[in-house]
């Protein structure tokens, strides 16, 4: 920090020196906001150029910041932004209202083991694994300033393939620490099958464009193409839950060794890198 902008003893200790540090705070946050209203602005002029297989509204409970959302008189898809620094697009079409049972099923069971990691310990939660194990993001990891390009080439592979439409749900970025956009593939392994060969197919020669670093709790498909079952705070409230536990009392664990999935061939996704 330059010496000539660091507070001295006497400012740190004055009368006011709080009412200053709170008015930094507070231009701190207006910036921040200005930032976020014009990435929104730039990501909503994207969407604008490839509406037509996305939904005005946001159904059901797939993700906690997206609710019902219609301006009246208005049925163009638009951008939500959140306050963990994320911008949520529309969900597509083809899937907004399906299996919303099971969508409400997960953010319940999710919900229920974030609140009290006891329930872990449960003979219930072996079984609720079941609901659970539906759900698989997407992840891709280009650098900051590749993100507009990524996300306008997501954004033609939805409008032009009908087989990836069918096979997610909506996506996101975050922009929030590492730079990435998450792609909520439809429910079961394989929809999010489907999603990870088409996205590979979309998204193979670009990388290049990766940050260079993964995602946790994520399998790598290639340095920009990378994938998890289930979701990261559900992962970690359970690590942090077992790492504090006992070792008598932890038992076996249900996730496989690095977290990726739930222990089990049957919930691991082909690698279309590979093949």
């Amino acid at each position: 920090m330059n010496q000539s902008l660091r507070p001295t003893q006497a400012e740190n200790e004055s009368p006011d020196a709080d009412y200053k540090f709170a008015n930094l705070r507070e231009k701190i946050q207006i910036i921040n906001g200005v930032r976020a209203l014009r990435t929104r602005h730039k990501l909503q002029r994207l969407l604008d150029k490839y509406p037509t297989h996305f939904s005005p509204t946001y159904p059901g409970v797939r993700h906690k910041v997206a609710k019902a959302l219609r301006i009246p008189g208005n049925d163009k898809p638009r951008i939500m932004d959140a306050h963990d620094g994320s911008f949520t697009f529309p969900p597509v079409k083809e899937v907004e209202n399906r299996d919303l049972e099971t969508a409400r099923a997960v953010e319940f069971f999710v919900g229920r083991y974030l609140e009290d990691p006891r329930n872990f310990d449960s003979a219930e939660f072996k079984q609720d694994i079941n609901t659970l194990s539906q759900e698989y993001k997407i992840h891709l990891t280009p650098l900051p300033e590749f993100i507009p390009f990524i996300t306008e080439k997501l954004l033609q592979a939805i409008d032009s393939d009908p087989e990836l439409r069918d096979a997610i749900s909506y996506f996101k970025i975050s922009i929030s620490g590492e730079s990435k956009i998450v792609i909520y593939c439809d429910y079961g392994k394989e929809k999010a099958q489907k999603a990870l060969d088409r996205i590979y197919e979309h998204f193979k020669d670009y990388e290049k464009m990766a940050c260079g670093s993964g995602c946790l709790f994520n399998k790598k498909i290639t340095d920009l193409i990378w994938y998890a079952q289930s979701t990261s705070v559900l992962k970690m409230a359970y690590y942090q839950h077992f790492v504090n536990s006992p070792i008598d009392s932890r038992g076996e664990s249900v996730f496989d060794q690095n977290l990726v999935h739930f222990k089990g061939a049957e919930h691991v996704l082909r690698n279309p890198h590979q093949d």
